[in-house]
């Protein structure tokens, strides 16, 4: 099984985002291949360079990476809709072509309980916003819908890591909700053993 993973570079007054070093030192799942690509936070050509990229690469499935600064959990989100906001221009929102809204069909409350037994708190998300995080999980839904490999794709809203928010606190006043690198590193491993464990099943029946 070839499998895919991705994170987002730095955005706004965020200089790090630790979702980019998390995709890019996540471990390959035994018996597995994994694609790793870091996202910059702009629609201008993403759509294509995407889409580029997932043909190239031909994964099985997919694991998503974002962060979200305001939340001090980790968030399975359910769907991706095809309406978004580009905040970098003014004008109607973004409408991607197929279905209103695509879901994934990795069993979240399972997920989310694994992950709680770990002592990671984790919950479940209706949607992954109207922005970045939402446009890539839908892209990502449609081709894998696309190719017979339907809702094979997850994505996790992660928050800061504490170690990230120490050094920043030194330099400023600003402060986030955060969980300890280690706690999202193994909230990524697990994610994306289900996402193969997905996969695989879809395989075999």
């Amino acid at each position: 099984m070839h499998l895919a993973i991705t994170g987002f570079g730095p955005f706004g007054d965020h200089e790090e985002n630790v979702t980019a070093v998390l995709a890019k030192e996540a471990e390959e799942p035994p018996d597995h291949s994994l694609a790793k690509k870091v996202l910059g936070v702009s629609f201008r050509g993403l759509e294509k360079r995407y889409l580029r990229w997932l043909d190239r690469e031909n994964p099985d499935a997919i694991l998503h990476l974002g962060l979200a600064a305001d939340s001090g959990v980790i968030r399975l989100e359910r769907m991706a809709s095809r309406f978004g906001d580009d905040r970098e221009r003014k004008g109607p929102p973004i409408q991607l072509a197929g279905p209103a809204g695509l879901e994934t069909a990795v069993d979240l409350h399972r997920l989310a309980s694994k992950l709680r037994r770990r002592g990671l708190p984790a919950t479940q998300s209706l949607h992954a916003g109207t922005y970045l995080c939402n446009f890539i999980y839908y892209l990502s839904l449609r081709w894998l819908e696309e190719r017979g490999r339907t809702g094979r794709a997850l994505f996790v809203h992660l928050p800061h890591s504490t170690e990230e928010i120490v050094k920043l606190s030194v330099r400023s006043d600003r402060c986030y909700a955060s969980l300890p690198y280690e706690m999202l590193e193994q909230a990524v491993r697990m994610s994306l053993a289900e996402v193969a464990s997905l996969a695989e099943a879809a395989q075999d029946s």
